[in-house]
């Protein structure tokens, strides 16, 4: 279940995760937990399995393409 999606204009979202301070960060398994930005901002970080093809941004790419 995702709560929020929140877009951002940074080139990272370090700023934004010091301000909301999410209880779960989820990033694919393609980052080490070290690469993660602000993981020392969230309660805890979810580690998912990583699969070709459907990061988000793709899946954005895709959906610009059908508008």
């Amino acid at each position: 279940v995702v709560d929020h999606i929140v877009i951002f204009n940074d080139t990272t979202p370090l700023e934004l995760l010091k301000q909301i301070r999410p209880d779960i960060l989820t990033k694919s398994s393609d980052y080490n937990l070290n690469e993660i930005v602000g993981s020392q901002f969230a309660g805890e970080v979810k580690i998912t399995t990583y699969h070709d093809g459907l990061s988000t941004t793709n899946i954005i790419k895709q959906s610009a393409k059908v508008k």
